[in-house]
């Protein structure tokens, strides 16, 4: 088989797998424009016979859709901060300062990454649970305050990029 039909081949092959993976979007899609006195004899169609935006309204109305953004928007921003935090400061000392110990602290932070999640689920439950935590916000941003060393930057390499004037 010469390299054009193989090509063509492929290019079909992703075609067949990106239309795959596809259908179940334009499935979500076509069902949250179709009205709901509709939806079920409508099925099976590609696209509704009447397109509708009250589907979407009803949720925003009817379930604290503001509420959820909010917090969102907290734990994501409070998350990232707190990794910002830990991660910068430990990455900082373990690569730009010489102490001792420094070797076996950097094995036991780099160690705890091959620990899976599933062994610590339990106990963190346990935890959050005596901590007062369940079904709160805390739970979700403050433990990355205080997590993993995942910094993927150097800061001594990034230290000796900047020219010297």
């Amino acid at each position: 088989m010469n390299k054009q039909v193989q090509k063509y081949l492929w290019y079909f092959l992703m075609l067949i797998l990106t239309l795959i993976f596809i259908a179940p979007i334009l499935s979500s899609l076509t069902t949250a424009l179709t009205p709901s006195q509709d939806l079920f004899s409508s099925a099976g169609r590609l696209f509704p016979g009447k397109i509708t935006l009250d589907n979407f309204r009803s949720v925003w109305n009817e379930m604290p859709m503001k509420q959820w953004y909010m917090n969102s928007i907290i734990v994501a921003t409070l998350y990232t901060l707190g990794h910002l935090f830990h991660t910068s400061l430990a990455g900082y000392a373990l690569s730009c300062t010489n102490f001792p110990g420094r070797n076996i602290v950097l094995i036991v932070a780099v160690s705890t990454l091959m620990v899976p999640f599933h062994v610590v689920m339990v106990p963190m439950f346990t935890l959050m649970r005596d901590l007062g935590w369940i079904d709160k916000l805390y739970p979700l941003f403050i433990p990355s305050f205080f997590g993993e060393l995942t910094s993927d930057s150097n800061p001594k390499r990034v230290n000796n990029s900047f020219p010297v004037a």
